[in-house]
């Protein structure tokens, strides 16, 4: 009786397993997929884009922006005027010009600014002026002038007789 009763277990036992395999389980094909919430894209920082180097005798004293754009100076010039136009300036970015005439370095005349904030759109300016009764050299006026975030432009302008 020992072997029909183990047999008869196994029997039940088949059974039950095949009982519970044939519930209506759900086909894992038939399950819709649940999307994985992500993020929404983070907006790239905007990049800082500097335009050319625009020479000019004046400026207009609300914005900065180059109002007597000029191709050449003569020596007695009120001021000479090299101006970049700039959109997206990160705030603490700084600009150094750099001037020779003729190709030697004019001592002294280096210059610096940094922006004090972030901004949209800005004129950096660099004026290259004379004293009071000089005339500037004749010759070709060279500036450039490079950013810290790597930019460089560089121009140059004749100086002329009136």
């Amino acid at each position: 009786m020992r072997l029909i009763g183990r047999i008869w277990i196994v029997a039940a036992c088949a059974l039950l397993l095949v009982a519970c395999g044939t519930e209506d389980a759900p086909d894992p094909a038939d399950v819709p997929a649940t999307p994985i919430a992500t993020p929404p894209p983070a907006e790239p920082d905007p990049v800082m884009e500097v335009g050319p180097i625009i020479w000019a005798q004046e400026l207009d004293p609300d914005t900065g922006e180059p109002t007597n754009v000029v191709t050449r100076f003569n020596t007695e010039s009120p001021a000479i005027i090299a101006v970049i136009e700039v959109s997206e300036l990160p705030e603490g970015t700084g600009f150094t010009a750099k001037w020779t005439i003729n190709g030697q370095p004019i001592d002294g005349s280096d210059m610096e600014i940094s922006a004090s904030a972030d901004l949209e759109h800005a004129w950096i300016v660099f004026r290259f002026t004379r004293d009071e009764g000089q005339l500037y050299p004749i010759g070709q006026l060279n500036v450039v002038i490079t950013s810290s975030e790597g930019d460089l432009r560089e121009g140059s302008v004749e100086i002329g007789f009136p």
